[in-house]
């Protein structure tokens, strides 16, 4: 046979397993940034919470990806009627809505509305909205957020008081100017939101505080090893196909049965076995 012959095998072979091993690095690319991430929460979560201007005290401040979930303390005016419904938000597996609350804060941060995710309210009987959402306590409120980074918008739409995703910029402020006066809107931070971990006074009715998020990677490593295997596999296939190709060109000179010929021939007989076998048992619970 001809080294011609081969080309078309050993190109298919060479692409597919590029292929897998592309996706196996993929794999490990995604271990990587949820790594990355985990560490930012486990480095986060517990610390004592900071000053509003030591994250965002300037205009010109950006958030940025270590600073998710850092402890800020607040003290501000939680303003009710902009309370707004984040849609299909899971907590244990049971899907409900984030309950979003716009905080006018004072002092450090006066003139500034902080957006305050205040937890978790499950689904009404109708599955359009909440049976019950409870209130944010009144007057001046001390807090603990952990600041998160806003959600890019997906342009769907949703009823009237509730949006699809914490898009600040989008489609949150859009509903705030709907629903509250001009000065809330207009000092509406963007750059981020506020996931409440503590607030005093704290109602006796209140949403569900979000949990810490599960510092589980995930499969990534065990699908990407799949990857490479997958990838080797391709070269060892192709390897059986040279070897039986060659062995059946070996036989056909000498004039013997082929390899791939007695391999069918033994098949061919094991099924009709299994079929003769199959209609005696058949006839046997017939009787």
């Amino acid at each position: 046979m001809t080294g011609s012959r081969w080309v078309r095998p050993v190109a298919l072979t060479l692409v597919a397993s590029a292929v897998c091993v592309l996706l196996g690095f993929w794999q490990l690319d995604r271990r990587e940034t949820k790594l990355a991430k985990i560490a930012v929460v486990e480095s986060n979560w517990d610390a004592g919470p900071r000053p509003w201007g030591a994250v965002l005290g300037g205009a010109q401040d950006a958030f940025v990806d270590v600073d998710e979930y850092t402890p800020l303390a607040v003290q501000g005016t939680y303003v009710e009627e902009g309370t707004l419904l984040v849609r299909n938000r899971p907590l244990d597996g049971t899907y409900g809505y984030y309950v979003l609350v716009p905080l006018v804060l004072d002092d450090e941060g006066a003139g500034t509305t902080l957006m305050v995710n205040r937890g978790w309210v499950p689904s009404g009987a109708s599955g359009r909205e909440p049976d019950s959402v409870p209130a944010p306590p009144d007057g001046s409120v001390s807090a603990v957020v952990r600041l998160r980074a806003p959600e890019p918008g997906d342009g769907r739409e949703a009823p009237a008081g509730q949006v699809q995703r914490i898009d600040l910029s989008g489609s949150v402020g859009a509903a705030l100017a709907d629903r509250t006066p001009r000065e809330t809107t207009t000092g509406l931070e963007t750059r981020a939101y506020g996931q409440l971990a503590t607030e005093n006074p704290r109602p006796s009715a209140a949403p569900a505080l979000l949990p810490e998020p599960d510092p589980d990677p995930g499969p990534h490593l065990g699908y990407s090893l799949q990857w490479f295997v997958f990838a080797a596999g391709m070269w060892a296939l192709l390897a059986v196909h040279v070897r039986r190709t060659r062995g059946d060109e070996a036989a056909r000179i000498s004039g013997a049965p082929s390899p791939t010929s007695v391999a069918e021939e033994r098949r061919r007989r094991r099924r009709v076995d299994e079929e003769a076998e199959d209609a005696v048992l058949d006839a046997a619970e017939a009787r």
